[in-house]
């Protein structure tokens, strides 16, 4: 069952005897599952239950074979030989008791972590100690639904877009409120403005590299680019309305080029160039769920069919990529070298952890989570 199921086949299977499991490797995964055998006196052999399928390792194998130390060497397709630790050591897992429910992100130099949803409004706490420094100073929070938070990089002040007064379980889209605030007290240097309809369950905003622009997304495929110091809307792209219940769900600026990514609920991406006075659509189509700039400023995607795939952002072409997920995945985070990504399972909110130039997962999933973020230099996952 499971990833040994569709389109695939065996190639073998090896077995660690000490530790009761086998390595099934396959076209394009080695799936590992643990073993609860029972012996009688009499030397007869069986299983207490079905074998539990423990770990799937995201490489092909043509052949596996365990160590003495319980370690597993695969043999890829391509002829690649990797060595897998199989039992780390486990990290230090540590409650942070002042975060509250909610969704974080870490600020790009990683001094902030920022705690924002569950009723709470949006918690600002230092990154190392985790104590918070101050709450954002939004009307009413208990009862506000926060659409999505966004760091200026490098500065001083973080956005904020949220849907007053409305129950956060509803979903549906509302008039909504945009503002920048001081991260250091957590006070509104600009705003709060009323915008247009957004849908406050996905986050839709994003602030430009220089920290001059903040882009959002709204309900019927609009996006508007507003000045970061006036809130002013500078631009209005509308490339991706669709009419209907078409949405945007998300939108990313390049760390390194003036481009915005944005992507609606019509399976429209599209990237736009705004260098010049007017923008400039680069390239448009079809691309996913999930479309986020990384920090060398490819495109990451997934969708639907369980692909992760890296994309040329001046064609959106394939340049990497990986199926088989049984989810696609969300909500990506990326240490600031760009070697390290987090993301999410859409549904099931489980967090992995992924190499990025190889597209290759190292860590996960980790369930019973709402969502996970990465530091910027990668020694924590929140």
């Amino acid at each position: 069952e499971g990833p040994l199921l569709h389109d695939n086949f065996t190639f073998g299977l090896a077995v660690d005897a000490e530790r009761d499991r086998i390595a099934v490797p396959a076209v394009n995964r080695v799936a590992l599952w643990s073993l609860r055998p029972f012996r009688t006196p009499d030397g007869d052999v069986g299983l207490e239950e079905p074998p539990t399928r423990e770990d799937t390792l995201i490489a092909s194998g043509s052949d596996a074979l365990f160590d003495a130390d319980g370690g597993l060497l695969t043999v890829g397709l391509d002829g690649e030989v990797t060595s897998w630790d199989l039992d780390p050591p486990s990290p230090a897992f540590e409650p942070i008791p002042d975060a509250g429910f909610g969704i974080p992100t870490f600020s790009p130099d990683g001094d902030v972590l920022a705690v924002w949803g569950g009723g709470g409004g949006v918690r600002l706490l230092d990154a190392e100690t985790y104590e918070i420094r101050a709450r954002m100073d939004i009307p009413r929070p208990e009862d506000a639904s926060i659409g999505g938070v966004a760091f200026e990089p490098g500065g001083e002040h973080v956005a904020a877009v949220w849907c007053p007064a409305v129950d956060p379980r509803a979903q549906q889209p509302c008039r909504g409120r945009l503002a920048v605030f001081n991260e250091a007290s957590g006070r509104a240097v600009a705003g709060p403005v009323e915008v247009d309809p957004i849908p406050d369950w996905t986050a839709t905003i994003s602030v430009s590299a220089d920290g001059e622009l903040i882009a959002v997304g709204h309900y019927g495929g609009r996006v508007d680019v507003r000045e970061m110091a006036t809130l002013d809307v500078v631009h209005r792209l509308d490339d991706l309305v669709r009419g209907g219940e078409n949405f945007v769900i998300d939108t990313s600026f390049s760390p390194i080029h003036p481009r915005l990514l944005t992507v609606s609920t019509a399976d429209d991406a599209a990237v736009w160039d705004l260098s010049e006075d007017e923008p400039t659509l680069v390239v448009k189509g079809r691309t996913g769920l999930t479309n986020r700039f990384t920090p060398d400023g490819r495109i990451v995607s997934s969708d639907q069919d369980g692909s992760l795939e890296l994309r040329d952002p001046t064609t959106l072409d394939v340049v990497a990529g990986i199926e088989g997920l049984e989810l696609p995945v969300i909500a990506p985070s990326f240490t600031e070298d760009g070697q390290l990504m987090v993301t999410t399972d859409d549904l099931t909110a489980a967090v992995r952890l992924w190499r990025v130039d190889k597209l290759e997962q190292f860590g996960g999933p980790i369930e019973g989570v709402v969502g996970g973020r990465i530091h910027p230099d990668g020694s924590a996952l929140v």
